[in-house]
């Protein structure tokens, strides 16, 4: 018998785990708000869930991940990170972020049993239930942190919330 697959955490970085409000200096980018470290700490430590970075970190700052969170306390969960959703241009910047996310979870069907989407921005309407919005001025907070718990301890079910496969209602 095999083990169940994981569950996915979608990362963005910029207004989830750095804030604007933290954003004095140059480098800031890389440093990290203390509580949002502790708030996805707690997700991670208690799911079990694997992380794939869908920040625009990703197209140039990918290699630096590890370093950064290296940096802000979060080293030990960089083995959880498995990879990083599609750059797609071709569609409206305001839906980009949800049709790479569902173009990931399309192409690794086997790769995951339940999902949530940590980001500032907003998502494709099917992925509102599986979407945790955070403030670009306070990053993750503990409720958010719940929240997301709570969506990869139970609720949406595999498959929901794909753009390509509509959820049911």
């Amino acid at each position: 018998m095999h083990p169940a697959p994981p569950s996915i955490l979608f990362l963005d970085i910029d207004g989830v785990l750095n804030t604007q409000s933290g954003a004095s200096h140059p480098g800031a980018r890389e440093e990290f708000s203390q509580a949002a470290v502790l708030a996805l700490s707690a997700i991670l430590d208690e799911t079990g869930c694997r992380i794939v970075i869908s920040s625009s970190w990703r197209e140039d700052l990918m290699d630096r991940i590890p370093v950064v969170f290296e940096k802000n306390g979060l080293g030990g969960y960089t083995d959880r990170i498995i990879g990083e959703t599609p750059v797609i241009r071709e569609v409206d910047e305001c839906i980009r972020r949800g049709e790479e996310i569902a173009a990931w979870l399309d192409a690794n069907p086997r790769a995951w049993s339940r999902f949530v989407i940590l980001d500032d921005d907003t998502v494709a309407a099917e992925q509102r239930a599986f979407h945790v919005r955070t403030n670009m001025e306070t990053g993750l907070t503990c409720a958010q942190a719940v929240e997301a718990r709570r969506i990869l301890l139970g609720a949406p079910t595999r498959r929901e919330g794909s753009t390509r496969k509509r959820p049911r209602r």
